[in-house]
């Protein structure tokens, strides 16, 4: 996670999902920031780093850093006393993973976002972002 507008961090900055796994982070009001995925990660002699969106901390709390492009994110703004919300999937980092967002509760007709397609297979050449194995791995915008 990265908080903007030069505020305190979120009480995590990053945490890992095993497959089927979730987790609840708590926002405060107002704020803004964004929630990225980080994949082909390892832990090597105590330094975390990750394939795609790294954001380069050595651990997995990322600490006030940004995803390394590209990056799928989700940019959320609360707004203050209760105001409107806005929130979406955006691929103006590039792509790494195909991600959504679901509000819940609150009021208004509030619909998922989301980009659930695997761009990486679709990725022009000039783009692309290989893994080790040669595999596409990520997108650049």
């Amino acid at each position: 996670t990265l908080t903007g507008d030069q505020k305190p961090q979120l009480s995590t900055t990053g945490f890992e999902l095993g497959p089927g796994a979730s987790n609840s982070v708590d926002l405060p009001s107002p704020w803004s920031g964004r929630f990225w995925a980080r994949t082909g990660c390892s832990n090597n002699n105590g330094r975390f780093s990750c394939a795609t969106a790294d954001c380069a901390s050595g651990q997995v709390a990322c600490n006030g850093a940004g995803a390394i492009p590209p990056a799928t994110l989700v940019e959320i703004t609360v707004a203050a006393n209760g105001g409107q919300d806005f929130y979406d999937v955006s691929n103006v980092d590039g792509f790494n993973v195909p991600m959504s967002v679901t509000p819940q509760g609150g009021s208004g007709d509030c619909k998922t976002s989301s980009c659930p397609k695997n761009i990486n297979s679709v990725c022009p050449a000039e783009l692309q972002v290989k893994g080790s194995d040669g595999n596409v791995i990520a997108c650049k915008s």
